[in-house]
């Protein structure tokens, strides 16, 4: 887990080493290139493992280190991602993050 916390402190120092108008372009590309990748991902039996090489070589290095985490990894960073781009100042501690708000959504995600 602290391995993947900390390629996630990762990509949220490559975020916050951007300028503030370019922040919100990444976040939406990040996310869009790890949705991508979780759902080849999910149905990769049912595709050739081409598909899943290509996803796997379209996401940045960081998020290629998250996404061998496998598929809890993938769904606690997109909820991270989508969480910081609602964050105003683009400022968010991935540790407190998981601590607080990947416990809240857990229980909500999986709720009966």
């Amino acid at each position: 887990m602290s391995e993947y916390l900390d390629q996630v402190e990762l990509l949220s120092s490559e975020i916050s080493a951007l300028a503030t108008a370019e922040r919100k372009t990444y976040i939406n590309y990040s996310l869009q290139r790890i949705l991508n990748y979780k759902d080849i991902f999910i149905h990769k039996e049912a595709l050739s493992s081409d598909v899943l090489c290509k996803a796997f070589k379209s996401l940045s290095t960081v998020e290629q280190a998250i996404c061998k985490h496998g598929l809890d990894a993938m769904n606690f960073t997109i909820h991270y991602l989508d969480e910081l781009s609602k964050n105003k100042r683009f400022k968010l501690e991935p540790r407190a993050f998981t601590v607080d708000s990947q416990i809240k959504f857990l229980s909500h995600s999986y709720q009966a």
